[in-house]
């Protein structure tokens, strides 16, 4: 049986798969490993809901990991590249709205998503225009940035 981690890593790289798909405009590729990345995390969800909840320095039951909502940093790079797509950013509320339709983040807020941005080092504006509308999301130079940083750290 391949443990959440495993799971976890292997959205991951069919993320990559699709981001990677995206940039050379193999659609079909794209929605394909989408759909892999997605199944992964479901099971990595049901593999860790199946293991003991970990334990922290003190022995209790480490609660606040346990509800602290979070996905691979790769996962949300890749929603958030994909719903920035041409325009000038991801606005929050559209990249919540392309994880729910693939079965990704169904109950998350946008306070959880700006979260996890922070937590990530994702710079988050409260204003993004995109489509005329302005709204809290990641202005395309600054996911730009933050995924050239990633590509260069690992190096």
């Amino acid at each position: 049986m391949i443990d959440y981690k495993n799971r976890i890593r292997r959205a991951a790289q069919a993320a990559d798969i699709a981001h990677q798909a995206l940039t050379d405009r193999d659609h079909r590729l794209a929605r394909t490993a989408a759909a892999v990345s997605a199944a992964h995390l479901e099971l990595a969800r049901e593999a860790r809901a199946a293991q003991p909840m970990e334990e922290d320095w003190r022995g209790a039951p480490n609660v606040r990991s346990a509800l602290t909502p979070t996905i691979p940093r790769e996962i949300l790079l890749g929603l958030l590249t994909e719903t920035c797509g041409d325009s000038n950013g991801a606005q929050f509320a559209d990249v919540l709205e392309l994880a729910d339709s693939r079965g990704l983040l169904t109950t998350w807020t946008v306070s959880e998503l700006r979260a996890l941005c922070g937590r990530y080092g994702i710079p988050v504006r409260e204003s993004v225009k995109v489509n005329r509308r302005n709204r809290i999301g990641v202005h395309r130079a600054d996911l730009a940035a933050v995924i050239a940083e990633s590509g260069t750290s690992e190096d």
